[in-house]
């Protein structure tokens, strides 16, 4: 499905040009985009419905601006830029998989836009003419992450034919058999992969990919993954050295050392590439708890600001007067555990900066209680499928502790996780009773 859906992006986007614009790719270049703020030289921001794709950006250098500004359809009062934006979203809605594919536009003005990336299954595009360059950017789902937003049975059915019998419950897989049919589920269902790459010192550097083809690299078999490692190569990672890999599947964490083999590239359409890098596969599979405290679901609906620093209250620009400070955005809290929280919500909140390691301070409101303000640290802050239709934002926080203030909230959340613990337990007692 990413492959998929990247060669619809490659055949809408040449199509557009040379039926709008006249023009020829003659060259495609893919790249992974990492986390981070970034500006785009933005023409229009398209959104999508019932199909893999839900955001697109598409820009242009100064050179194809220049030509599309000048082009006008038949006298008309549509625009080079508008002919070539609406062009390229009818084709790719005929590309993309899906039911019913719908889509619009929800911008379209010529100027750099502030984006930040999340850097998971984000795409940069670009189409080389002779006049000029074409962008587009986009985060891929996967095939997980899809299914999941769709509601379906299709990620337990592939956890029952391809993992172990009660495989969560195990410390390990250390079957060949098994480890093969481990490899086979992660390429079917598009898991995203985390690699960890030794760096100076104690320090290491976070890449993903996906798992998408067996091959040879050099002669040796080896397993290729969608990923970008020539920062990771130019750093000082050589073939032979073992890199340290890990997938979440549900509550698990399978964690399992693989040795690089080299970079390399996966062909896509219209002689388009995208980076890969080889490794040889591995023999066994750790499996873990993916988080260090134990976490529970939140049952009602537990509203939650999120101020930026350390504080919610401010000094007026305009006066010396504290003032209070206006949140960052609004959402709910999703799970929560003595040491951390995960917060959602559906507001666009998209280059608010909110970068990994920075402070906020959130206001949480359980139902018939007093706000809780706690203090955290951001560990991350991405956007997933909530459905089909809709994208989620979701923040990952680690609570700090400066003062007595923080140590009381502490306590409060204490409190709160140990009852709901207890209500847990009581009501399994009550169905195993019952049985």
């Amino acid at each position: 499905m990413l492959l998929e859906s990247l060669n619809a992006l490659i055949l809408a986007a040449d199509d557009a040009l040379q039926t709008s614009c006249g023009l020829s790719v003659i060259g495609h270049h893919v790249s992974l985009v990492r986390q981070g703020s970034l500006t785009f030289p933005a023409l229009g921001e398209l959104r999508i419905k019932g199909a893999g794709l839900q955001k697109v950006y598409l820009g242009a250098d100064s050179l194809l601006c220049s030509e599309l500004v000048n082009m006008v359809e038949g006298g008309g009062a549509e625009t080079g830029i508008e002919a070539l934006t609406y062009r390229f979203l009818q084709q790719l809605l005929g590309e993309l998989d899906g039911r019913n594919p719908r889509g619009e536009i929800v911008n379209l003005e010529v100027g750099p836009m502030n984006l930040t990336s999340r850097g998971l299954r984000s795409f940069g595009l670009r189409m080389e003419t002779e006049a000029g360059q074409l962008f587009l950017l986009a985060e891929v789902p996967s095939k997980l992450e899809m299914e999941i937003a769709k509601g379906s049975d299709f990620v337990p059915a592939m956890e029952a034919t391809y993992l172990p019998r009660e495989w969560g419950n195990r410390q390990g897989i250390d079957n060949k058999l098994a480890v093969d049919n481990f490899l086979v589920f992660l390429r079917k269902v598009e898991a995203d992969v985390h690699f960890e790459i030794p760096g100076t010192g104690d320090g290491h550097h976070l890449y993903s990919g996906i798992l998408i083809d067996n091959g040879t690299f050099e002669g040796e078999l080896g397993l290729k993954f969608c990923t970008d490692f020539s920062e990771a190569a130019a750093g000082g990672l050589t073939k032979g050295d073992v890199v340290r890999a890990s997938v979440g599947v549900d509550e698990r964490s399978l964690q399992f050392p693989m040795t690089y083999l080299g970079q390399s590239v996966h062909a896509i359409g219209n002689g388009a590439t995208v980076p890969c890098a080889f490794f040889v596969p591995p023999k066994s599979i750790a499996i873990s708890q993916r988080r260090l405290a134990f976490r529970i679901p939140v049952p009602s609906s537990v509203a939650v600001e999120v101020y930026c620093g350390d504080s919610i209250t401010g000094m007026s620009p305009w006066s010396d007067q504290v003032v209070d400070a206006v949140p960052l955005f609004c959402g709910r809290l999703a799970d929560l555990s003595f040491s951390g929280a995960r917060i959602i919500t559906e507001e666009a909140v998209a280059g608010i900066g909110l970068e990994l390691g920075s402070k906020v301070v959130c206001e949480l409101k359980f139902d018939g209680e007093e706000k809780l303000t706690v203090l955290g640290i951001v560990r991350r802050f991405t956007s997933r499928l909530a459905n089909s239709n809709t994208r989620q934002q979701e923040l990952g926080l680690e609570f700090l502790i400066q003062d007595d203030t923080d140590r009381a909230a502490m306590d409060g959340i204490r409190q709160y996780v140990l009852a709901e613990q207890r209500a847990r337990l009581s009501r399994r007692i009550l169905v195993g009773g019952m049985s």
